[in-house]
């Protein structure tokens, strides 16, 4: 068998059982398969993986009071004075994380190196650190006045994963997609109300 496809079971059952001069022209498809599938090379200048990475390594968790309110924030209900410090504190502590978001708005292309003959077995350590990224940014709208940058910065995110050829990073795509459009919609409605009261 072909050392740099990983097959599943069945699969190389399926192709271990067909006939010896068939075996040859499912290697060299799935070779080409796999060429077609996997995303081109990007130049580190033009690549906001790099920034992404820098970014989730700069992470910086909360304090449990901090995480607690974080995990519980409802952007319609009334904050109290002790959860809204929890999460201006959290905030802060990310600040640097936050930057390098942004930055990466710069960088057209985004690649994270992914193993693609690795198949199902492929590993995808940085998705859990993308949606992180997301609530963090989704967080971040309701307490700055800067919203055009954050929403650039989001919009970047959701872009990068959509530059992957995969069903799932395209499900988690359209759930940041949902998030921003929930966050912009309920900062659109304090906005409102601000000025009607005003």
């Amino acid at each position: 068998m072909d050392g740099e496809i990983v097959w599943t079971e069945e699969a190389r059952r399926r192709v271990e059982n067909a006939p010896a001069f068939v075996r040859p022209g499912i290697l060299k498809l799935m070779e080409q398969l796999l060429a077609e599938i996997r995303p081109k090379p990007v130049p580190d200048s033009e690549n906001a993986a790099i920034l992404y990475r820098m970014a989730f390594e700069k992470w910086v968790e909360g304090t449990p009071e901090e995480m607690a309110a974080v995990d519980g924030f409802d952007p319609n209900a009334m904050l109290t004075p002790e959860n809204r410090e929890a999460l201006l504190s959290y905030l802060a502590k990310n600040r640097e994380v936050l930057l390098l978001l942004r930055q990466a708005m710069d960088r057209p292309q985004c690649n994270f190196d992914l193993d693609y003959s690795q198949g199902l077995c492929m590993e995808k350590p940085h998705r859990g650190s993308m949606v992180r990224a997301a609530k963090l940014l989704s967080l971040e709208s309701h307490f700055i006045e800067d919203k055009e940058s954050n929403f650039l910065a989001f919009n970047r995110l959701s872009e990068a994963l959509g530059e992957e050829p995969l069903l799932f990073s395209q499900l988690i795509r359209f759930s940041f997609m949902d998030r921003q459009t929930e966050s912009w919609e309920s900062s659109l409605d304090s906005m409102n109300s601000s000025l009607l009261g005003a």
